[in-house]
């Protein structure tokens, strides 16, 4: 019995890894008798031959008192159902939750906060190479570390006549595919500022070479964010009840 049990098992194995989520939401567990079933009107069509095969072995079993839409798996079976069937669906969903612990989340801010900064000295370089000989040279500033509202990270001159701090840089960086968090501050800041505004874009994998030129956007809020070759998507969203609808949830 157990060998065909195990063989019983694996059939419903290949089977559920072919959609793991529908599968799940199929197997339930009954909780006065801690027996596992599965309700037969969620069974897919195609898997019905799969059905009468178990049930013409003894697998499932019909309890007419507990319902008669519900297939029981035969105690027998529920270790051997549990560990083949149940944990791997149960190991699934918690891999679909993409969880992350709080040192986890720790680590890798800790890691993003020292790529940025590593980009940042990378950009400040940059400028004070390009405008090698301006007088003022020395007042391109990371403003990045004094202010976390300023919507940019670097003050700079956009050519050598500029008299004022007239380029506003922001520095993302990325490796092998240009992906990058645009925050909405940032955002707006780019909208007001416009043409004052840039995007240096810093690749990680060539940033050491020394001949390396960063990928500059000026005015990023017109040459990305409304262009259409730039996909986005929204990574949160900030919800709050209208003044119309302020008895929802009361």
């Amino acid at each position: 019995m157990g060998t065909n049990g195990v063989e019983h098992c694996q059939i419903l194995q290949i089977k559920s890894r072919s959609n793991r989520y529908t599968a799940s939401q199929r197997v339930r567990q009954d909780a006065i008798r801690r027996l596992f079933y599965v309700k037969e009107n969620l069974i897919p069509f195609q898997f019905y031959g799969i059905r009468n095969l178990l049930i013409s072995l003894g697998f499932f079993e019909r309890y007419s008192t507990l319902g008669s839409n519900d297939l029981f798996v035969k105690a027998d079976f529920t270790e051997l159902f549990e560990a083949l069937v149940v944990n791997p669906l149960r190991a699934e969903r918690e891999n679909q939750t993409r969880r992350i612990t709080l040192s986890g989340l720790k680590i890798r801010q800790e890691r993003q906060e020292e790529l940025g900064e590593q980009a940042e000295i990378f950009a400040m370089e940059f400028e004070q190479r390009r405008l090698q000989g301006h007088p003022l040279i020395q007042n391109i500033r990371r403003v990045s570390r004094e202010y976390i509202n300023a919507g940019f990270d670097i003050e700079s001159f956009n050519d050598i006549e500029s008299v004022f701090l007239d380029r506003f840089i922001e520095v993302k960086s990325y490796s092998d595919k240009v992906v990058f968090y645009w925050s909405r501050n940032e955002i707006e800041t780019a909208q007001e500022f416009t043409d004052k505004y840039f995007l240096y874009l810093v690749d990680r994998n060539k940033m050491n070479r020394s001949d390396y030129m960063p990928r500059i956007f000026q005015n990023p809020y017109q040459s990305i964010f409304e262009n259409e070759f730039w996909g986005k998507e929204p990574e949160a969203w900030k919800i709050r009840i209208s003044s119309e609808n302020k008895s929802i949830g009361s």
